[in-house]
């Protein structure tokens, strides 16, 4: 929005006396944590009064006016975005509104906003900019709650989708080599978020693997049969009834030595979590799931995936039935690995 100096209406704070509206106006914007600010471009003197000092963080008079006193409260990484809308009002002969923070000498930050309007001569040539600049803090601090209350409700959302889809995956499975595939396919890995897995269900004292996705054919071939005491995730998923959270390779190595040439296949920052599964009480196998660049799980993450290794009491059937095929299996019979 172009303006005239002369026609503005505008009183220069250089040359006008404050009338009593406008002493009135200032303490309504002092009160509100708002001020005002003239930029003379003549002699490039910034002037705030007193609640525009008071937002910069300055004392009564402390301000000396030039940019770069007023840079230095700045953050360089925001400097360059203001300095560019600033250039461009200039070219424009237009206004400008833009949020920045400034450090406070007890080193607090604080969020600003700031409006200001170029004002031209009779020629069109800027010769100066006024406008307010506020206290922003609370106003922002409101909005990252709310961003942040928007991600936990997506989170939530995400969570029981999971939860949603492997029910799903699991209610029409009638056979083993149903369970598997269901388990190991390459759409249940992405509705989960998880880079790789393995199922392995548990007989006669051994878990035997039976279904995988993502996992080393070496690591298949060298663990597809091991007793329950062996000191491995999924072992100790079955065995303990318990989920196992590892972070990292360096914890597989010190919690599972034997896994020490596989692991070094995983990405650095890999987590990887191994469930029980679990129908009417009894640990019947176990699912493990690696996830890539993941440093934790949060809590409810945790307890949604816990919910994960518990089948649906209506399923009992249909697992017993498998149990059984797989027990018939077990003398010669080669189960195969799926998620090839």
């Amino acid at each position: 929005m172009q303006r005239s100096a002369a026609a503005s209406g505008e009183p220069d704070p250089q040359t006008d006396a404050p009338s009593e509206p406008l002493s009135t106006a200032r303490v309504a914007l002092a009160v509100n944590n708002m001020g005002t600010f003239t930029w003379s471009l003549a002699d490039n003197r910034l002037r705030y009064d007193r609640g525009g000092e008071t937002v910069m963080g300055f004392r009564p008079g402390e301000f000396d006016g030039r940019l770069e006193t007023l840079g230095e409260r700045m953050l360089p990484v925001e400097l360059p975005a203001v300095q560019e809308q600033v250039e461009r009002a200039m070219r424009e002969r237009s206004s400008f509104s833009l949020y920045f923070r400034v450090r406070h000498p007890n080193g607090a930050l604080r969020w600003t906003h700031t409006q200001g309007h170029v004002i031209t001569d009779r020629q069109g040539k800027p010769v100066r900019v006024i406008g307010i600049i506020r206290d922003a803090s609370q106003e922002l601090r409101a909005v990252d709650q709310t961003e942040e209350l928007r991600r936990a409700r997506s989170e939530r959302r995400r969570q029981a989708d999971i939860v949603g889809h492997v029910s799903d995956t699991l209610v029409p499975t009638l056979t083993l080599d149903d369970l598997a595939e269901a388990l190991t396919s390459d759409r249940l890995l992405e509705q989960i978020g998880a880079s790789s897995i393995i199922l392995g269900m548990v007989d006669a004292g051994h878990i035997r693997l039976i279904g995988a996705n993502g996992i080393p054919a070496d690591l298949l071939r060298d663990f597809h049969l091991s007793r329950l005491e062996q000191p491995l995730p999924l072992t100790e998923a079955a065995r303990t009834r318990e989920a196992v959270f590892l972070l990292g390779r360096q914890e597989f190595v010190e919690r599972y030595p034997s896994l020490e040439p596989y692991v070094r296949e995983l990405p650095q920052a890999a987590a990887a979590v191994y469930l029980p599964l679990i129908a009417q009480g009894d640990a019947i196998g176990a699912v493990g799931l690696t996830y890539e660049g993941r440093a934790h799980f949060p809590q409810d993450e945790q307890t949604v995936l816990r919910a994960l290794g518990v089948l649906h009491a209506d399923q009992r059937h249909e697992v017993e039935a498998a149990r059984y095929a797989f027990q018939r299996a077990w003398a010669g019979e080669a189960v195969g690995v799926g998620g090839e």
